[in-house]
């Protein structure tokens, strides 16, 4: 008889997090949370959209979810749940932040109005190094002391150390300041012993649970965590080996050539574990004729 413990995916796994994010039609968690943020207890949201933004880049660790959330006040939220939150990401994640305001800054010429009054950038980081709980980052005018551009805002959450001053006082004194952010980085019996202080935070567990539970979501989740981390090793392998082939051809030349056997690596793994042609395409950016290819060649 087995009674190995089977691995418990929290709110850190995309498909869970989004499961929960999309569950209820008012958004009630995703409004809590971005109202703590915020520091703004009218915050409503109107509409919900998640993404995906691919990995660019061999530093880079694949990005959980990108969710657009409308609000009420004609501003937009852009939240983004990272697992990692290196050099790398950081730059992404402003330059994607520069495309959304480009993009409605645009939309505002001759002398039209913008189409949204504010975009706000929320990072919401699951492995941080950094010693802060929350940071935000505006262009200042040092010349005026003064922010150059109202428009924009970042926010950097670090949901880890978040959880390491808040956890303990949240459950020895009952204080729920910020109990939507640490139940974010809360494993299996830390989310249960939230879940007996706050209502919503046991709805929210309980679809966890739910969702752990269920055999077919188990192996969807499985398979997208696996697809990750063949994804994160190949990415690994083709720098090591885009490097080596630099030597020869120049270092450009060599990564980009080791990202692509990386990635082709990638499609035969998944393809050996039965992932759609959809799901490939996805994760490893290749055409659908050349995993067409790929999986002819494998019989």
């Amino acid at each position: 008889m087995n009674t190995e413990e089977k691995e418990f995916f929290d709110l850190s796994c995309d498909r869970v997090f989004k499961a929960v994010i999309l569950d209820s039609k008012d958004y009630r968690f995703l409004t809590l949370l971005l109202r703590d943020i915020m520091e703004d207890d009218t915050l409503e949201i109107k509409s919900v959209t998640v993404y995906e933004i691919p990995v660019t880049s061999v530093e880079e660790k694949v990005k959980i979810v990108d969710i657009i959330a409308k609000l009420k006040n004609n501003k937009v939220i852009n939240v983004e749940l990272n697992t990692s939150f290196g050099k790398a990401v950081k730059e992404r994640n402003i330059f994607y932040y520069y495309g959304l305001l480009n993009r409605n800054i645009k939309r505002g010429k001759e002398g039209k109005k913008p189409k949204y009054d504010e975009i706000i950038q929320i990072n919401l980081n699951l492995i941080s190094e950094d010693k802060y709980d929350k940071e935000e980052i505006r262009i200042y005018n040092l010349a005026r002391e003064e922010v150059y551009y109202e428009n924009f805002k970042i926010i950097n959450i670090n949901v880890v150390y978040y959880k390491k001053l808040w956890y303990d006082k949240i459950i020895k004194e009952g204080i729920k300041e910020h109990i939507y952010v640490v139940a974010l980085a809360s494993k299996k019996e830390e989310l249960k012993a939230l879940s007996k202080l706050d209502r919503l935070v046991k709805e929210v567990a309980d679809k966890v649970f739910e969702l752990n539970d269920d055999d077919n979501e188990r192996m969807k989740i499985e398979q997208e965590r696996d697809a990750r981390l063949i994804y994160e090793n190949s990415m690994i392998y083709a720098k090591e080996e885009g490097h080596e082939l630099g030597k020869k051809e120049g270092i450009e030349e060599g990564i980009e050539k080791g990202e692509s056997n990386a990635k082709l690596e990638m499609a035969k793994e998944m393809l050996k574990d039965n992932n759609s042609i959809d799901k490939i395409i996805q994760y490893t950016k290749l055409s659908r004729e050349v995993i067409l290819k790929i999986k002819q060649s494998e019989k």
